[in-house]
């Protein structure tokens, strides 16, 4: 192999890194394309309205990196826990009432309203887009 020979194939490796560098340095920029394209987060809690904010806070977080605002395309929130919904709602509602009113057997009320209810009773699911 001569030195002339050597030297093109030299060259050839070199441009072709150089072009690969510059593709990925012009990619996304500002993250352009992370903002356009579906983000879903999930998450969970004991009540469905805590859920759904809970979440919806962390999207907002999430685009305000970018400098944008949050627009949702979809939110699910499902019931998930270990009774019907109406049970544990109303398990929470004794418990709360037993709080207020205090003394032992309110003490015990509580406690077995919370133990009824879990903090992945809720589960919301939402899918969004950063604009």
């Amino acid at each position: 192999m001569d030195i002339n020979s050597r030297q093109q194939k030299l060259f050839a490796v070199a441009a072709l890194f150089a072009t690969l560098a510059v593709g990925c340095a012009t990619g996304s920029g500002s993250g352009s394309y992370a903002r356009q394209k579906p983000v879903q987060l999930m998450g969970y809690a004991a009540d469905r309205s805590e859920s759904i904010l809970n979440i919806t806070r962390q999207a907002e977080d999430y685009c305000r990196k970018y400098g944008s605002s949050i627009r949702v395309l979809r939110e699910e929130t499902q019931y998930q826990g270990q009774l019907g919904e109406q049970a544990t709602l109303a398990a929470r509602t004794v418990s709360k009432l037993a709080s207020v009113f205090g003394g032992s057997q309110a003490s015990q009320a509580s406690q077995a309203g919370a133990a009824l209810s879990s903090p992945t009773d809720y589960k919301t699911t939402i899918e969004f887009v950063c604009q």
